[in-house]
């Protein structure tokens, strides 16, 4: 006897509340499903439902309400097993790791993982939170499959690199800070003061490390980090606009961005999805690059 189907049936019936929907669900008549639901039932020695009056809807019994987690999950496992068994051999792997930076609102990785999970439902998804500097080196040491940075003038070799969005920047610091005081600011003003910067790319070159801005230069693992030092008055950074806009506004209200005018307006750059060439699973970069750039679209960065 091929029990799975009758199980299957029952769990449909559990879900659907009647014979008749379930046997729609199933794609059988409902004379197939009453005879296995009658089958299983058979089986067992108990009922899994009561029978109501003519016209009523089932009402699962007791020993069926103890039964339906359990075959609930013997049912999502079963599936899951047949799914992957079907997609063995396609071009998909068991994981990918993943590298975004904090330039983007968290709800990007948390969109882009569900798509992935609606096409590939096994799939494994590692997060990582590297500067978006870092990244690069991660890409190479085949740390991290695929990242997202800023677009860089001097590109590594060996790298795939496509345009999915742009980000915009701006430099801030608190609003008691002595450049923020000064109405005309200009780069010279902050070449005494402290300024963040996120921690220096593999490739030592970078647009964001070019523009060294201080002779007393700190260096920190994201833009939040550097942010938080800035709204404590320890000096100046850069920082995506989004990510002050987002600010709770008593906090948003500490930060002014330096309207310095050779450097407003020019600190706008295309955001790009990186990975090796030689990455096999380009299904995978496929899918990745259309949800990004759907998901950027729509979101305000």
């Amino acid at each position: 006897m091929n029990t799975t189907s009758l199980w299957k049936c029952f769990v449909t019936i559990a879900r659907c509340g009647s014979i008749a929907k379930a046997a729609k669900v199933l794609r059988q008549s409902q004379s197939t499903t009453s005879r296995q639901l009658a089958m299983l039932e058979d089986e067992l020695g108990y009922l899994l439902f009561d029978r109501p009056d003519k016209g009523k809807g089932l009402t699962i019994s007791c020993d069926g309400k103890r039964l339906l987690p359990k075959a609930t999950l013997a049912m999502t496992t079963i599936e899951r097993l047949e799914e992957a068994a079907l997609h063995q051999f396609e071009d998909q792997p068991e994981s990918i790791r993943l590298a975004i930076p904090d330039m983007l609102p968290k709800s990007v990785g948390a969109e882009l993982c569900s798509a992935l999970w609606r096409k590939w439902p096994n799939l494994e998804i590692h997060i990582y939170h590297p500067s978006i500097f870092e990244t690069y080196r991660l890409i190479q040491q085949q740390k991290v499959d695929f990242g997202i940075v800023i677009s860089e003038p001097y590109p590594l070799t060996n790298i795939q690199v496509e345009a999915i969005g742009r980000c915009d920047f701006g430099i801030y610091t608190h609003i008691t800070h002595p450049v923020a005081l000064n109405k005309n600011p200009s780069f010279n003003d902050l070449i005494p003061h402290r300024f963040f910067s996120q921690m220096a790319s593999s490739s030592g070159v970078s647009v964001l490390e070019e523009q060294r801005l201080s002779l007393n230069m700190s260096y920190t693992q994201s833009f939040e980090q550097a942010m938080q030092l800035t709204l404590k008055g320890m000096g100046c950074t850069i920082l995506p606009q989004a990510m002050v806009k987002n600010l709770m506004p008593h906090d948003s209200r500490l930060l002014v961005e330096l309207p310095i005018y050779a450097v407003t307006g020019l600190l706008s750059y295309a955001i790009e999805l990186v990975n090796l060439q030689l990455y096999p699973h380009q299904n995978i970069r496929t899918t990745l690059l259309s949800e990004l750039i759907a998901i950027l679209d729509k979101t305000e960065y």
